[in-house]
Formats: C-alpha cells, structure tokens, sequence
C-alpha cells in the first residue's frame, strides 16, 4: 500500500485551547456516547464494545480538531473557534444552548462538557432543527466531522473496531477487486499485464531530477525569472516550452492529452493530485478520502447543505467513479442545439466522438445483470418492476468483466475499470507527453492578444508550483480540465472578467431514502458494501432513481441522528439498509469563486436548491419510497434530520400517503439536511455569444485566444444523468479545435 492510504496515520495538528478541545470531546461524545447498558443487552462482543465506546474513547476529538484547522478557511475557523470559546463558559453556554444549559445540579447553569447528556442531546436537536441557519451549519460541520472521524479512522493494521459490529467487512489489501473469478471475465482477455502510468512527482523530487526527467522526454527546460503573479519582483522558474499544457488529468484533461499527443504535439500534463495504481490501494475509506478526493472528501457548499465529491488525484474523478457509463440523453442534446444554438450536439461529429469514447473506455453492457446484481440494485430493481416504473441496465466501462468489488469509490485496485490514467493517458504518454502531479496551476499567464484577434489577451502558457519549485510551462495552447469546481477559479484568478465564469453551476442535487431490507426467503440477497456499485437505473421526469455506494464514514454523515442509542442502533443494521438515491437534472444554480481566505485553495461554493428542484426531487421521493416499500423493507425513511421513518408493518395507504405528506412538507434548503453531489457541471458553460457563455463553441475561452476550458464545466446546462461519457466526447470534440487552432498558427 502507499503511504497516504495506510490506516494508523497522525491527525492533523490543531491550536485548541483545553477548554475548546473540552467542547470538542463533549460535542462528540454526544454523537457519539459511550452507552454501557446497552452493551449488556447485545450477545456478541463486538457490539458490545461497539455500544461502550465513545467517541473520545476512539480518539476522535483530537482528529476533529485537527480537520477545523486543515478544512476549514480562516473566517469559518474563526466563526468555530468562538463558538467552542463559549461553550467553554458557562454564560456563553448559556448563548447558545438557553435552557438546556441548566439542570438541577449545583451551580445548575454549567458550562456544555458539564451538562448531563440529555441536555446536550437536546442542545443538537435544537441545532439541527430550529430556525437559526448558523447552527444548522454548526450541527452539520460538528456530526460530519465526527461521524466521519469515528467510521473511517483505522489503526496501523487497517482496522476498525465498529466494522465488525455494523457489518462492514475489512477491507483486504491484497484482494484484485474481483470476486467470483469463474464468472467475472465475460470475454476473451489475452492483453499481458500492463505496467502502471508514467508519472513524475513534482511534490517529491528534487529540481535536478525534474530537469532530468523532462530532458529525458525531449522537453527544452531552462531558468528564467518571471513576475510570479503575487505583486513582487520577480523570482527564478524552471520554464518548459511544450505545444499544449493540459491542467487536470480527469475526465477532460485525460482526453485532451492522449488525442493532441498522438498528433504529434508536444504535451505536458499538470495534476495537483497524486498517482496511485492499483497494487497501492488500500480500499480504506478514510485515508483514501483523504488523499484522493478534494477536500479530503469534506468539501461542502458554503451553508454547508450539500457535500461535494470531486476526485483530486491523477485521472481525475474517472479513479473512484462508480463505472456508469451513460450516452448523451439525446433530449439533452436536441435542447442545446436549439436553445443554446450549438449545433455540435446534434452532428455526426458527436455522435462519432460519443462512439470513440465508449469504444476507449470498452463501455459495454453485458446481460444476465440481474444474476449478478448488488444487493441495492436488486431492491431498486425490483421495487420498479412492482410499482411499474421502466428500469434500465447502466453500461459499463469496464473492458467485458463484471466488475464486482464495490469499492470503487477508492479506486480500482484490479485497474479494470478504464478511467482517463488506464486509458487516455496511458494513449498520452506512449506518444511522448509527459504528466507532471503533486504540481498546482496557481494561474495561466494572459500575453497582450495580437491586434489581427478581436480577443483582449492571448494565453502563453501557466504558472505552477510544487513541492516549493516554481515552473513557467510556456505553450501555444492551454487546456484548462480541472472541472467545474476548480476551472473557474483559475480563470478568475488570472484574471478572465466574463461574468459567466463561475456561474450557473450545476450539481444535480440529490435525496436519499432509505428502508432496511432483512434478510429472508423471497427478499434481494446481500450486503450494502457487496457487489458492483451500480447497475440499474429508473428514468422519472427530470430525474432518475439509481443507488449510491455508502460505506460506514458516508453512511454515518447522512443518517439522520435523534440520539447518541438510536444512531448507534440504526447502524447496527447497516448492511441491510438499501439507499435509493433522486438525482433531479437541476433548473436552478450556483456559483463558484475563489476563497476570501488566502489559508484556503479550495473553491468557495454557493448554491440553493430552487423550488422547482425541490418539488422534482419531492416528487421523486414518493417513487423512491413506493419502491424500497415493494422490494421487501420494513422500514422507509429520509435523510432528513428529524429522522423521519414509516414501519410498514401493520401501515396501510392511508398511512403511507399522509408520510409521504410529512417528506413533502420538509424544505430540502435546510442546511442540516444530508445531501452530496458528485456530478458538479456548467460553470465555464459553452455558447455563442460572451453575453450568455464563458466558451465559445470551439471551448476557446471569449477573452484570450489559444485558452481552451475542456471538462464539465462547459456543459450550458445540468446534463441529468452520470456525466462522464459526455464529458470525454466534448473533451474530444475540443481537442479537435485544439488542433485546428495550432495548425492555423502554423500558417
């Protein structure tokens, strides 16, 4: 395994004062308590250690006080800090809690870690659900970072003790990925075992060797000084001169670099994140968060309503996608080639791309996929046959093998699903292109534009840093890829004014439901954590019902917590919770600008649901409910935070439709409500005029020639459905501007 995806790692260093790490610990052990007397009711010993633990026990509050300090930017560690501050007193504990901070022992106003446990339970309830929206983000950050902490953390071994007790199964760090090895190679496979991506880590290595490497490849490197962007004099760079820098390595970037390098230009390929292959993986939740995705997984709107899950590792989100590999929705392509006037989307030119991609990535569907089916996929499956909605098979991208492990949200560790660092790059670097990770694009260098250009600037090439070296990667077109969190940033940061940069940002949000499934005679067999991640999927009105993977940190973020004893009790059931997830094509949208805290380089994200968003997602609900109903659960319920469920037994119509009411009446804007969004989309978005659109149709930024955005930001609305096929076929029809704007500077 590698380093970075080991369990036993060290938290993060914090600056809490006793008092405030006092607050932490209460605030966790609240969550999470330790719950002795129910231990004594559970007859198997991991249960019952299960019950007994607390979150301090598990040495949560130090890892909790390490992520204020390494997730947060300075104005939210701040807003936390004086909140842990006050509840380090007894007045200010008072401010935030009111009567819950008193209780019939002397001094009977106390400070939070004094108040008996029924108070501070109460005090959370309070934050979850009152009307304040301050404390519905405090609750939110303080159950995130705690669950999160307590489910994922694992010791040197890779374990942790509550998996055993929920049903989890350890992760093994030597098993390929595949299980039933007799069935799961559909077709003949005679390839020889590939060796892994070439890459070179800027982070890591020394200057001499990154000279050397590059040398070695055939790039021209030299030093110059150059104004590094930061108001002061100039500073010494390593320049390389390339035909095309690629920043990002996903989906866009990925496509990007293989296309331009095997038409013999010069391509470098810049990646913040690091390379892991598969024989590295170690398929632990926590430390692959950590190292894989942005934010460490942790990233969230502004309110903190809405999780964001965006890869930040070499390929992209493409490494720990969950294979669904669907087309363009040719609906989708009709209306932006009518509305939006890009007549792209309904050429030949896409079809033909949308057939290259597949052909890559060796998207297939495979049949009989109901034989094989993950226990979720079976409930959702099934439950829309019973009430009659249409379900389809998903396609695949995972070259004719049934791809079984489902844990593919930490990467593949037996590389068969055909993400950009399996594919594209691989095309990329076998024709000469070089990819540079644990580098940072921290912005592209805008040149005065050329008086026979309409365009203000001219884009000459990126500033970048890594492992405290400075490079200027000089080129004569620059792809941005860094998706739709991250493009617009480095745009605004260079400098681009167009209004649209950072707006309209799509993120197909989402609502959970669940119901517990038991095991029986006639119900779907299996385990949540069992099986291919997704397989079926049920097209609604502007939305779909599929299935996500959860693994004990997600699940533990999105249930609904009532109590310390109902949380820990709930999950007990974990393996048979069946999750349907309402993914709504949004009409509503956001915006993405850089952080006001120079602390932070991560992207500062707003977004509301809309009304209309909301009534959609609703409607979907009720489908989500009736079909986890008919497939065999026991009990339904939300992710909201008052805990809302229905037992089946014993409920009739009646009953159902006046639940179906309460879920209805919630409001989904509610900070504290439990949602997530991997498909993040539109914000640099695509059209033919600069008053409407970032891009032109050609993906060529409307300010600077020679600057071209290529990954889902330029999508001109939310798509609808998993966005990776699309993403590549626009990323491809791109690349082809990309060259035919090199040849015309040829000329």
């Amino acid at each position: 395994m590698h380093p970075d995806l080991q369990g036993g790692q060290a938290p993060f260093a914090h600056s809490l004062d006793p008092p405030q790490l006092e607050a932490v610990a209460a605030i966790c052990d609240t969550f999470l308590p330790a719950l002795p007397l129910r231990a004594l009711e559970c007859e198997e010993e991991a249960q019952r250690a299960f019950f007994a633990t607390s979150a301090s026990d598990a040495g949560i509050p130090a890892v909790v006080a390490g992520w204020i300090f390494e997730c947060l930017d300075s104005a939210q560690q701040a807003g936390v800090l004086r909140v842990l501050s006050l509840l380090s007193s007894r007045i200010g504990t008072l401010i935030l809690c009111g009567r819950h901070a008193f209780s019939a022992e002397f001094p009977f106003l106390h400070r939070f870690a004094r108040l008996p446990a029924s108070n501070r339970e109460r005090t959370l309830r309070s934050w979850s659900g009152g009307s304040i929206a301050q404390f519905h983000s405090l609750y939110k950050l303080f159950k995130c970072f705690a669950m999160f902490a307590f489910f994922t953390k694992a010791d040197a071994r890779g374990r942790n003790d509550s998996w055993k007790a929920i049903g989890y199964p350890v992760p093994d760090p030597l098993w390929n990925g595949l299980k039933d090895d007799d069935d799961a190679k559909v077709t003949d496979d005679n390839e020889e075992p590939r060796p892994p991506l070439r890459v070179f880590d800027v982070h890591q290595n020394s200057a001499a060797e990154l000279v050397d490497y590059l040398s070695s490849s055939k790039f021209r490197v030299s030093e110059e000084v150059r104004d590094g962007g930061d108001g002061g004099s100039g500073q010494a760079m390593l320049a390389i001169d390339c035909d095309v820098v690629v920043i990002g390595s996903g989906c866009g970037g990925g496509v990007c670099a293989g296309v331009l390098s095997q038409k013999g230009y010069k391509v470098v390929v810049i990646e913040k994140g690091k390379y892991y292959v598969g024989d590295q993986l170690s398929l632990l939740e926590g430390p692959s968060m950590r190292a894989m995705y942005e934010g460490g997984g942790l990233l969230t709107t502004a309110d903190g309503g809405i999780n964001l899950m965006a890869g930040s590792t070499v390929g992209g989100g493409t490494v720990m996608n969950w294979a669904a590999s669907l087309r363009t929705p040719q609906a989708v392509r009709e209306e932006w080639s009518s509305v939006h006037g890009l007549k792209l989307f309904t050429s030949e030119e896409y079809e033909a791309a949308m057939d290259k991609v597949c052909e890559r990535l060796g998207v297939e569907t495979l049949g009989n996929e109901e034989e094989h089916e993950s226990f979720q996929n079976k409930v959702l499956r099934s439950g829309c046959k019973k009430i009659g909605l249409d379900v389809e098979t998903i396609p695949t991208n995972c070259r004719g093998r049934r791809h079984k492990c489902g844990l593919c949200g930490f990467g593949c560790k037996s590389r068969t699903k055909q993400g950009t660092h399996e594919t594209w790059l691989m095309d990329a670097v076998d024709a000469g292109a070089v990819i540079l990770c644990g580098c940072n694009a921290e912005r592209i260098l805008l040149e005065p534009g050329e008086l026979r250009s309409a365009k203000q600037w001219k884009a000459g090439g990126v500033i970048a840093t890594g492992g405290g070296k400075s490079l200027f990667i000089r080129a004569k077109a620059t792809v941005t890829s860094c998706g739709a969190l991250n493009t617009p940033v480095l745009l605004q940061k260079s400098g681009l004014v167009n209004r649209h940069i950072g707006s309209n940002l799509h993120l197909h949000p989402s609502q959970l439901l669940w119901g517990y499934v038991p095991s029986g005679e006639g119900l779907p067999a299996g385990r949540i954590s069992d099986g291919p991640i997704m397989s079926a999927v049920s097209r609604i009105a502007d939305a779909v019902l599929e299935v996500p993977a959860f693994y004990p940190g997600g699940l533990g973020v999105m249930f609904p917590w009532r109590s310390g004893l109902s949380f820990k009790e709930q999950m007990l059931r974990y393996s048979r919770l069946a999750h349907v997830v309402v993914i709504t094509r949004d009409q509503g949208s956001g915006t993405v600008r850089p952080s006001s805290s120079s602390s932070s380089q991560l992207p500062k994200v707003t977004y509301t649901i809309s009304a209309e968003d909301e009534k959609t997602l609703k409607a979907g609900a009720e489908k989500a409910i009736r079909v986890l109903i008919a497939a065999g659960a026991v009990e339904v319920g939300t992710q909201h935070p008052d805990g809302d469920s229905l037992v089946v037994e014993g409920s009739d119509e009646k009953a159902l439709e006046k639940f179906l009411r309460v879920i209805d009446s919630k409001q989904l804007t509610h900070a504290a409500m439990a949602t997530a969004s991997a498909h993040q989309m539109g914000s640099c978005r695509m059209g033919n005029d600069p008053a409407s659109s970032a891009v032109d149709p050609r993906g060529e930024a409307w300010e600077s020639t020679g600057l071209f955005v290529a990954d889902t930001s330029v999508f001109p609305t939310a798509l609808g459905v998993n966005p990776m096929v699309t993403a590549q076929s626009v990323a491809l029809c791109i690349a082809k501007s990309v060259h035919r704007f090199l040849e015309e500077e040829r000329l």
